[in-house]
């Protein structure tokens, strides 16, 4: 059986990923430290802030999916016009996220970022 296209281009995300991390590796001024990722409050926050991207990027996308293809059309909406009510529904999860930005920015600030990198 023949694998999809999309595996070809992870393969070749990954063979990217392994040629810079190869080459970060011996060139005399790298553009990334990579000793930082030894650090674990490091390496786990960024590894928080990852899936939290995801979960919110995931969330976006199942709503535009539903919006478009379940609820717009059930309610009253035509299928050329589902794209426009969709980005304008998405509008206040829009405001949601940022107001939350220099909120969460200022209690990270307040009460430092591990609680709530953990919490999220």
């Amino acid at each position: 059986m023949d694998e999809p296209r999309g595996a070809d281009r992870h393969r070749g995300g990954i063979a990217t990923l392994g040629v810079f991390v190869w080459v970060e590796r011996r060139v005399p001024a790298p553009m990334f430290q990579l000793p930082l990722f030894r650090i674990r409050a490091f390496t786990m926050g960024n590894l928080a802030g990852l899936l939290g991207a995801l979960g919110r990027g995931g969330l976006q996308f199942m709503l535009i999916i539903w919006l478009q293809g379940i609820w717009l059309p059930q309610h009253g909406y035509s299928f050329t016009n589902t794209p426009l009510w969709a980005g304008i529904y998405m509008i206040p999860l829009t405001v949601g996220f940022l107001i939350a930005g220099p909120v969460s920015g200022y209690l990270t600030d307040r009460y430092g970022a591990r609680p709530f990198a953990t919490a999220g």
